[in-house]
């Protein structure tokens, strides 16, 4: 047991280290397909003079012929070729991988068209899970600026910084932030849920990732994305 829990540790270190590389690797991928584009964007431009101009024909012949235009474009047809067939030949391994890690998901940042669809998402989130209470903190406004919405609503401050609020409020809440601009950089949490607006319509939250699976299908029949 404690010989597996050393190569474990073992392992994700190394794998760390591998992810890290390959991430830097796979940022120059906005620098290849710039490459790519401009490639054949120079190509059909070629053809398309040659094609609005036949005198040109001689000319073009020659200068390909200088400067082995050909053998160039077949030597990098085939290194582009190499590069799909290694990332198809990694296809299977990678989804294995995919599924493996999502089993150890702790928090989704959650996307939506609009603030309606991310309030519903948050209603459905507590009875989903039969959540009856969460408790309001600010992130980084102070907590002056929810006060009045909270004496409004009736709801019950716990403590520096606290509110605590019913699901049965949770609309009327996050309505009343909405409305006066607030519906950002504030959080909803209880022992099982932690929900962090970053915008009105994005959300990031933390919880186990048996619950996290049933959230990303939320997301989805709501339109969101993840």
């Amino acid at each position: 047991m404690q010989e597996d829990s050393a190569r474990i540790g073992n392992a994700i270190k190394r794998l760390e280290k591998a992810l890290n590389k390959a991430s830097l690797a796979l940022g120059k991928n906005a620098e290849l397909n710039a490459m790519l584009k401009e490639i054949y964007d120079l190509a059909s431009e070629i053809e398309q003079i040659s094609e609005t101009n036949p005198a040109v024909s001689n000319s073009l012949q020659k200068a390909l012929e200088e400067r082995c235009i050909v053998d160039l474009y077949v030597k990098f047809e085939n290194a582009l070729t190499e590069l799909k067939s290694t990332a198809k030949s990694f296809e299977e391994q990678a989804i294995k991988a995919s599924l493996f890690l999502e089993n150890y998901r702790n928090a989704r940042t959650y996307n939506f068209a609009d603030e309606n669809a991310s309030r519903e998402f948050v209603s459905s989130l507590y009875e989903l899970f039969g959540i009856e209470t969460a408790y309001l903190k600010p992130e980084m406004v102070g907590l002056s600026d929810f006060t009045a919405i909270a004496k409004e609503l009736k709801l019950q401050e716990e403590g520096a910084n606290t509110i605590k609020v019913p699901i049965t409020q949770i609309p009327a809440l996050i309505g009343k932030l909405q409305k006066s601009a607030l519906a950002k950089n504030f959080r909803l949490e209880n022992e099982l849920v932690k929900i962090v607006f970053r915008q009105p319509n994005v959300l990031f939250v933390e919880a186990d990732s048996s619950k996290i699976k049933r959230l990303d299908r939320l997301c989805k029949t709501l339109g969101g994305s993840y």
